[in-house]
């Protein structure tokens, strides 16, 4: 299964570049196919963060495949080597809700919808792409991903901070 991801620094840093090297490195490691790109969704992190759900519609689109998409600064610890056994497949937080790093997306026409959803969902609140994920994600077939492959990241960049400090 291919790993997907996408960077953006807006922050004239070099951070999700760097991180994208590491991902790409881990993934070479553990012989993982994978496409990270640079592809910029706009001027700071919550315009590229709300971009998310456009970017996996057009990798289904792209690799008319099931993937898993990894926050570029996030880790991979273990080769892909379960099967997709339902449409979708997330990490679950300690309160028993998804993670938003991680998903695990099988190519089905549903999938597409879904995600077309989650876009609307972003662009009728305008909030990040987490957010609008668990106010829709009830309606997926999903199920956890096995432990022990993926591990969660924290972005510590300047354009995070401000939105969080000015709610936008």
């Amino acid at each position: 299964m291919k790993l997907v991801s996408f960077y953006c620094d807006v922050d004239e840093k070099k951070y999700y570049q760097n991180k994208s090297v590491m991902l790409t490195q881990m993934c070479n490691t553990l012989g993982m196919e994978h496409l990270i790109v640079e592809e910029n969704f706009g001027t700071n992190w919550i315009d590229n963060v709300r971009a998310k759900p456009k970017f996996l519609l057009k990798m289904l689109n792209l690799l008319k495949d099931d993937f898993i998409w990894l926050d570029v600064d996030c880790s991979i610890t273990k080769k892909i080597d379960f099967n997709l056994d339902c449409d979708w497949m997330v990490d679950f937080r300690p309160d028993g809700e998804p993670h938003d790093f991680v998903h695990v997306i099988k190519n089905t026409e549903s999938n597409k919808d879904f995600l077309l959803r989650w876009i609307q969902e972003i662009e009728i609140k305008q909030r990040g792409s987490h957010t609008a994920f668990m106010n829709i994600y009830k309606s997926l077939n999903f199920r956890e991903i096995p432990k022990g492959y993926v591990s969660l990241g924290l972005a510590d960049v300047e354009s995070k901070h401000k939105y969080f400090n000015n709610g936008k």
